[in-house]
């Protein structure tokens, strides 16, 4: 995973599960270096400042600035060593226009986590709304949130659209799947 993050430095999360901080082509500092992960695959920064690393078992590192570099203040969707747990396996993360994160798991669908100040609450997308097509798109690659605050997710089965700020028993999903002999579908 690569991110610039809002002072111009670059992160690096590798395969290994190790997170480095670069500036101006420097190593500034390893920061997290995770034995026995399946890698780091995505890299956020919250309008806060604070950092989300999304890895594949381990669920998600909250980091924090300090006098000392970066440190863990939080973990979330841990697996407990259970690597099976696919709701600790992270492969995207998003914020909608609400201070909202959406985080994409690979196979565990969407959670939505809730930030207010220091306290973090986390919701199973199926609970916060039932129509989520979890059966079909829980295997996620990528979260995008647009201009309009629509949440794309783009996952192995194909593309699901929807607008969080609707209310669950309103929610709809546009759903664009890969039509197999169809040059045209997705």
């Amino acid at each position: 995973a690569l991110f610039a993050d809002n002072k111009n430095q670059l992160w690096v999360g590798t395969k290994a599960g190790k997170l480095f901080l670069y500036k101006d082509s420097e190593l500034i500092q390893q920061v997290l270096d995770m034995k026995n992960s399946g890698g780091i695959h995505t890299i956020f920064q919250h309008r806060s400042g604070k950092l989300w690393v999304g890895t594949k078992g381990q669920g998600i590192y909250l980091l924090e600035h300090t006098a000392e570099g970066f440190v863990v203040v939080n973990k979330f969707l841990q697996s407990s060593g259970d690597l099976n747990n696919k709701k600790s396996h992270i492969y995207s993360i998003v914020q909608d226009k609400n201070g909202t994160i959406w985080v994409g798991t690979f196979g565990g669908g969407i959670i939505r986590i809730d930030v207010s100040a220091d306290s973090y609450r986390v919701e199973e997308v199926k609970c916060y709304t039932a129509q989520y097509p979890q059966e079909n798109f829980s295997r996620i690659r990528h979260l995008y949130c647009d201009e309009n605050g629509l949440i794309w997710i783009a996952t192995t089965e194909g593309l699901v659209i929807f607008d969080p700020r609707k209310p669950s028993e309103k929610e709809k999903f546009k759903i664009y799947r890969k039509q197999v002999g169809d040059q045209e579908s997705i």
